[in-house]
């Protein structure tokens, strides 16, 4: 079988560069950016199987954007479609293209890796935890438990109703691991853990992103 030569496969597929990875793939003339980036095996969204309804293959053309399908002004915020994204099952591979692909739900996207770096030093989160050894009351020490898990604060620490209730009902002695910020209690667990994890949530007219974040170092884990 003869082999194809490079001009005969320039006429027959088109360049897909992926900026920032400095990888080029080659798909079929006329066929989907979506297709051809799962065929060379790109991780890109795409739950509705390229059917235009889903709004997870977007791409981000760097140069040259196409116009905007209905599909695209439907699911992408006007300030997006602007940026230059777009829904790779919406547009075909043309000529050479170059692109930035949006990560899977479930994995970083190149802002969130971004943003998940920061030098040593430079975040200051609000929230802190600290553990605590605290031994039932007895008779030497008949404090309330509010106050034997006061911190370091010159005002004392102030409990939210929540936490005492779940106090209440609870484990209250042994290690403990009490989560604040400032002088105020947000949460106890009955364990040792430096793991504490919150979400931040983005509300656009579209689209609604979701940040999985460490609360005590300020990092971000998910996007």
């Amino acid at each position: 079988m003869a082999e194809e030569s490079g001009e005969d496969r320039r006429g027959s597929e088109g360049e897909i560069v992926l900026v920032g990875e400095d990888v080029s793939i080659y798909g079929s003339v006329g066929s989907t950016l979506l297709h051809a980036l799962q065929e060379n095996g790109v991780p890109i969204g795409s739950s509705c199987g390229g059917q235009g309804t889903c709004g997870e293959c977007r791409v981000r053309f760097v140069e040259r954007a196409p116009e905007p399908t209905p599909s695209d002004r439907a699911l992408l915020d006007p300030e997006a479609v602007a940026d230059g994204w777009r829904l790779a099952c919406a547009h075909s591979v043309r000529g050479t293209v170059r692109i930035e692909v949006r990560a899977p739900d479930g994995d970083l996207d190149q802002k969130a890796q971004n943003d998940t770096w920061a030098p040593e030093g430079e975040v200051d989160p609000a929230v802190t935890s600290r553990g605590v050894d605290v031994a039932d009351r007895s008779r030497d020490d008949r404090r309330p438990l509010a106050e034997r898990l006061e911190g370091p604060h010159a005002g004392g620490s102030r409990i939210l109703l929540p936490v005492l209730r779940r106090l209440a009902c609870g484990r209250r002695d042994g290690p403990l691991t009490v989560i604040e910020a400032g002088n105020e209690v947000l949460d106890v667990r009955a364990e040792r853990t430096a793991a504490v994890h919150g979400l931040a949530i983005d509300v656009g007219t579209t689209t609604l992103a979701v940040y999985l974040f460490y609360l005590t170092t300020g990092r971000q884990l998910g996007a």
